[in-house]
């Protein structure tokens, strides 16, 4: 998404909410961000960060993307108040602002670098990957009962159960990928086909936990002295299944032999060849059709993530 901010305005309005002199504050672009648009804070009394939401064009987001941005205060208050996972608290939301015409937030700065460039000892590694399944597994230990996106820019109804929930997701996400034509009429109908063949099989939690859904090195920082110091970026959060952020940290090459110690539980691995465990990698990989297509009009790389899609699709009947 452009990044047409003004920044005198922004700044402005930053000195503004802090109460602070407009001379003294200065903004840095963070560029890891791939969604909002985030700059550190400099010049008042503690680090922060502030973030901005995207210009909201439907045409260019995912179901669960227009303003998600506005469930970040509750999801940092739920992580803080019930764990002790590092988080970044949150100073003020503004829904809207009339100057920049934006959803945005201050929040606080932890300490430390994002796991994608950070340095890590070979003798410190396995140490990481543990706090990370530990930290991962603290979350999960938070629930709800009611399923789906249940936060504050509601891009869906909660549901009593969680296979209604993902079969509601699932169609969602099908639906606006056929929009930007990264599906024909035949793949989609065939993909909407796909979850009505394993529904059944989909979990019939008691109750929902805390997913973060987009844990992957840019969202995990790792301090000095090479600890976890920080997970970020909550935008995605949902309740459901622990095991479709499981799929996630595995597609990201986080689920190590060390996370599942620290995470205190092995058998996510030993299921491996579940078809749930596809259906949930398929939720994860066909946004980025969507992605590719809608967002950066790399259609050629878009259709090789539909051509993966489909290909995983067709192991599911054999």
């Amino acid at each position: 998404m452009a990044n047409d901010i003004d920044l005198k305005f922004l700044i402005q309005i930053v000195a503004d909410t802090l109460n602070a002199d407009r001379s003294s504050i200065r903004l840095k672009a963070i560029k890891t961000g791939r969604f909002n648009l985030s700059w550190i804070v400099d010049g008042w009394k503690e680090p922060l960060i502030v973030r901005v939401s995207p210009e909201q064009n439907g045409e260019r987001m995912l179901f669960y993307e227009h303003r998600m941005i506005l469930q970040g205060p509750s999801i940092l208050k739920i992580v803080d108040q019930n764990t002790d996972v590092p988080v970044p608290k949150i100073l003020s939301l503004t829904e809207k602002d009339q100057v920049i015409r934006r959803d945005w937030l201050l929040m606080t700065r932890l300490s430390g670098t994002p796991m994608s460039h950070a340095i890590i000892e070979e003798k410190s590694l396995s140490r990481v990957y543990q706090e990370i399944g530990s930290a991962l597994q603290k979350i999960h230990k938070v629930t709800r009962d009611n399923f789906g996106y249940l936060g504050e820019h509601a891009p869906m109804e909660g549901q009593r159960s969680w296979p209604e929930a993902f079969r509601a997701m699932w169609n969602a996400l099908i639906d606006d990928i056929l929009r930007i034509k990264g599906y024909s009429l035949e793949e989609a109908a065939a993909m909407k086909r796909l979850i009505e063949s394993f529904e059944k099989n989909i979990p019939d939690l008691k109750s929902s936990c805390l997913l973060h859904m987009d844990l992957w090195q840019e969202n995990i920082l790792i301090s000095k002295d090479q600890k976890l110091s920080g997970i970020v970026d909550w935008d995605n959060a949902l309740w459901g299944d622990p095991d479709l952020d499981l799929t996630i940290c595995q597609y990201y090459g986080l689920a190590c032999r060390s996370f599942f110690d620290g995470y205190s539980d092995h058998s996510f691995q030993a299921q491996a060849k579940d078809p749930i465990k596809k259906l949930y990698l398929l939720y994860n990989i066909q946004k980025y059709i969507f992605i590719n297509r809608a967002r950066r009009g790399a259609n050629k790389i878009a259709d090789n993530y539909k051509k993966q899609c489909l290909r995983i699709a067709r192991t599911l009947f054999e």
